[in-house]
């Protein structure tokens, strides 16, 4: 029997004082019961936040969840606080989404990315904010996510079409998601390892080129004070409708990544 002949759903309960925790389980739940086929329900969804319930960028996930596999829900509409999730099965392809303007593009694809690439792989691209505050970035998934991915045999190709800052998103990505290794590589990361590396990349789009220039002096001076020494990389970014800037910083271990972005705000070095 497989998971989309079993009629049984799961329910969890949510604390909604969690705040964003409500919109990673529910991240995490969509992506679970795509690749299970299994429909799952939550409650108490962000019920003691202000304003309380569901907000546009957390349907943005669950119709992105129904476009990939034909699947229904109850529920999803903005200030619900429970939500009932039926999926389909997970169909191969390529896939154009919109995370909207508050919306992640990048949460979007990570929600999305597994369930696809079980399925046989496609292309999703995606549409919203690319580099907004409080989730990871475009540059994040590249630098950190990606490198980890493929080594356990996820082949998967990201292209920055245009970023896209708050609060009017307008950014674009996609992705090219192939089908993982079988069975899937294993890979052994028992601790990071020494520090090999620090490297800094300062982004602006529709901003003078100056922006980035003081950002990365900015971080490099104050990774100096911490005994760490640094190359700092500044590049445009292009953009439609928004304008902004990020620095980011990839910090290279003797057995992994870790990835840091920070976004500009006007008065900040």
């Amino acid at each position: 029997m497989t998971g989309h002949d079993r009629p049984d759903a799961g329910r969890v309960l949510l604390d909604g004082s969690l705040g964003e925790g409500g919109g990673h389980v529910l991240r995490l739940a969509l992506s679970l019961s795509l690749i299970t086929g299994r429909p799952f329900q939550l409650a108490g969804l962000r019920e003691h936040r202000e304003p309380a319930g569901l907000r546009p960028q957390h349907l943005a996930y669950v119709r992105g969840a129904e476009a990939l596999c034909g699947g229904t829900s109850e529920g999803a509409v903005v200030g619900a606080t429970e939500l009932r999730f039926t999926p389909g099965p997970v169909r191969a392809g390529d896939y154009l989404l919109e995370a909207g303007a508050s919306g992640s593009t990048p949460r979007l694809f990570q929600c999305l990315v597994y369930p696809l690439a079980l399925a046989g792989g496609g292309r999703l691209t995606l549409r919203g904010g690319t580099h907004l505050r409080g989730g990871p970035s475009f540059h994040a998934l590249v630098g950190a996510w990606l490198p980890v991915a493929r080594a356990y045999g996820l082949p998967v190709q990201l292209t920055l079409t245009h970023a896209g800052f708050h609060p009017e998103g307008a950014g674009e990505f996609t992705a090219e998601v192939g089908a993982p290794a079988e069975p899937p590589v294993r890979v052994d990361l028992p601790a990071r390892g020494v520090l090999r590396e620090v490297r800094v990349m300062s982004f602006v789009g529709g901003l003078p080129f100056a922006v980035a220039e003081r950002q990365s002096r900015a971080a490099v001076a104050a990774l100096r004070e911490r005994g760490i020494l640094a190359e700092a990389d500044n590049r445009p970014l292009a953009v439609t409708r928004s304008q902004g800037s990020a620095t980011f910083v990839l910090a290279q271990f003797e057995h992994t990544v870790a990835a840091f972005t920070s976004l500009g705000e006007r008065g900040l070095d």
